[in-house]
């Protein structure tokens, strides 16, 4: 679980002049979703949730952070990913789930028509991109989004099909069906309607002189390579994230899917 806002602030205390720049992994989740004028700048609004709420526990120690600066002159910096995917990715129910998914043959199940959209970003761009905003001075005290560009949930499957050199099968879960989902959900958490998110980046190739090596495309063929190589393609059971209790049931999508072909042909 993330840390208390608390305890972060015990370690910042720890840190005030101790260290030379503190740099926070943040998250575009601090930012009030529901927000529609894209794409998100730095400057919008963050989120009201509660601090003990992912979201919420970001803006809040952002806010610490730009108190402590305001008091102590703390040198610290902030960047926001959004979806962060690629080798050792610890959250299973995106491109791992998707790989499986496809690879069987197995359709995807879409809420939406497919048309949310997220960004993603390749996790060595975001490594790159810590690196710069840790060694930039003109970084201090600022707010960086990183990540490569949106993709609607459709593009999303449709490439990692081709990639995979598969026929991508779609199939669209009506509204209704969505509301009473329980449970590990059919498809990738980020194709939900309350994460429709676009973000710039401008900032960080202004400051930084940021520029995401892996576009959509490029980054999952390198995902997908290392996915084999790693011989998780012969998976026999699904994984789960502790932190999020996210995974993948196979079985369940099975039934799902039964379910929606035999209200459409009814």
């Amino acid at each position: 679980m993330s840390a208390r806002v608390e305890d972060i602030g015990g370690l910042i205390e720890m840190l005030d002049g101790a260290c030379g720049i503190y740099e926070f992994v943040s998250s575009i989740a601090a930012y009030r979703m529901g927000h529609g004028a894209f794409p998100w700048t730095e400057d919008l609004p963050t989120t009201r949730s509660r601090a003990s709420k992912y979201g919420g526990q970001k803006a809040a120690v952002e806010q610490l952070l730009a108190e402590r600066r305001a008091r102590t002159g703390f040198a610290y910096t902030v960047v926001r990913p959004a979806a962060v995917y690629g080798p050792h990715n610890n959250i299973p129910d995106g491109e791992m789930a998707m790989f499986l998914r496809l690879g069987q043959g197995r359709p995807a199940l879409v809420p939406h028509d497919g048309l949310v959209c997220f960004p993603y970003g390749h996790v060595e761009d975001l490594a790159r991109a810590m690196l710069l905003a840790a060694t930039n001075p003109a970084a201090v005290g600022e707010i960086f989004n990183i990540s490569a560009a949106a993709v609607t949930a459709n593009y999303f499957v449709e490439t990692i099909a081709a990639i995979m050199g598969v026929e991508a099968q779609i199939i669209t879960v009506p509204d209704a069906l969505v509301a009473q989902l329980r449970g590990p959900l059919p498809f990738n958490h980020r194709f939900q309607k309350l994460l429709h998110a676009v973000v710039s980046c401008d900032k960080a190739r202004r400051v930084l002189g940021f520029e995401p090596r892996y576009n959509f495309e490029a980054g999952h063929q390198h995902t997908y390579a290392w996915f084999l190589q790693q011989g998780l393609d012969r998976m026999a059971q699904p994984l789960n994230d502790p932190t999020w209790n996210i995974s993948w049931d196979f079985e369940r999508e099975a039934q799902l899917i039964e379910t929606l072909s035999a209200a459409t042909s009814a």
